[in-house]
């Protein structure tokens, strides 16, 4: 009986270790299935996180050669407009140079002759003494009669005749002659002037 019980204790021995160890196969199996599946998930999340970088570093280097080139467009309209700018500046300048008493003086001899009723001239102001000293006498005896020259903080250069009541003006300044004069540039200098 004592070998029975023995062969027993060694068959549940047995059957326990077999058991045992094939639990333990399976738990090991199952840990190593579930290690492959967490793996293949972190790979997986690896290449996405990779993938996400460069298609961010993508976009951003497109978005900074597009802000370079709008950078570059905006630098080159600035230069355009100071250029513009300038060149309009001489040229008013220019105008406003060539304005001196005596071609004012010879504007209004020539409104005078054409003896525009109600209209009044109006120059800067500091040029009427040197206007009516270039006017010829009779045409300064005119003009002081009929009250036609007047000074003007609202006119810094050249002239302007304007009508008493209002309805109308010829603006001669500097500013309107150089408009005039820029379709008599060459086409390079208007192209610059703008």
């Amino acid at each position: 009986m004592e070998q029975q019980i023995q062969d027993l204790v060694a068959s549940i021995k047995k059957e326990g270790i077999e058991e045992a160890k094939k639990q333990s196969a399976e738990i090991l199996a199952s840990a190593k299935a579930e290690a492959e599946e967490i793996i293949k998930k972190a790979k997986a999340e690896g290449d996405k996180i990779i993938q996400d970088a460069k298609n961010s570093a993508k976009l951003e280097a497109e978005s900074a050669k597009a802000q370079i080139v709008q950078a570059g467009r905006d630098v080159t309209l600035s230069l355009k407009q100071s250029v513009e700018a300038l060149f309009n500046k001489i040229l008013v300048e220019d105008c406003k140079k060539a304005m001196d008493a005596s071609l004012l003086a010879q504007l209004i001899t020539q409104a005078v002759n054409a003896d525009l009723n109600g209209v009044t001239a109006e120059i800067p102001e500091g040029l009427k003494d040197d206007v009516v000293k270039a006017l010829s006498s009779e045409v300064a005896k005119l003009v002081k009669q009929k009250d036609f020259l007047k000074e003007s903080k609202g006119v810094l250069s050249g002239i302007k005749l304007s009508s008493n009541d209002g309805s109308g003006y010829i603006d001669m300044s500097a500013s309107e002659c150089a408009l005039l004069v820029k379709p008599y540039l060459s086409e390079r200098l208007r192209e610059l002037i703008g």
